[in-house]
């Protein structure tokens, strides 16, 4: 990246951060676009949009990719990919003790 990307960048992370507008107008913007927690991103976009590519033999055969990636890369990500999906599933059954305005006055 040179200086002169930083421009562009700037613009494009400007872009990102005003997807999700916090204001009570933003439910009736013409978007398709809504906050989502870790646990909706990664079973919705990840798992249905981003894994599913990685599993193809074409992104690992890239030549841009090919040359530079780990020959167990592939084998880790699917490793990882379960382990931080019940790391998920854990966390939202876990209770927390400020979960409930009662449940902090105990």
């Amino acid at each position: 990246m040179t200086l002169a990307d930083y421009p562009r960048v700037g613009r494009l992370l400007g872009r990102l951060a005003g997807r999700f507008p916090e204001s009570p107008d933003a439910a009736r913007l013409p978007l398709p676009l809504r906050h989502r927690d870790l646990r909706q991103y990664f079973f919705g976009r990840v798992s249905h949009g981003v894994l599913p590519a990685l599993r193809g033999d074409a992104v690992w055969e890239h030549p841009l990719v090919a040359p530079v990636v780990d020959a167990d890369l592939r084998r880790d990500l699917h490793d990882r990919r379960a382990r931080f999906a019940r790391f998920l599933i854990d966390l939202a059954r876990a209770r927390f003790p400020l979960d409930h305005p009662r449940d902090a006055a105990v």
